[in-house]
């Protein structure tokens, strides 16, 4: 089965995508994670196929007003 997972936020609300992206992935299934673009690497490090969405919900989430 293809599955498409979709998260957007800091590292903490994609780390857990990438544990539930490795478990459906040993069960057989192709699995693409899609999160903000800085989390590239991070994702592919693990061997989970990425997609980039726009922005950088993380450094939005700091920046000082």
């Amino acid at each position: 089965m293809n599955i498409g997972i979709f998260t957007y936020g800091t590292r903490g609300d994609v780390q857990p995508y990438i544990a539930l992206a490795l478990g459906l992935m040993d069960k057989g299934h192709q699995v693409i994670l899609a999160a903000p673009q800085n989390f590239k690497e991070l994702v592919e490090g693990f061997g989970v196929a990425f997609h980039p969405l726009y922005g950088d919900a993380e450094t939005e989430m700091n920046r000082k007003t």
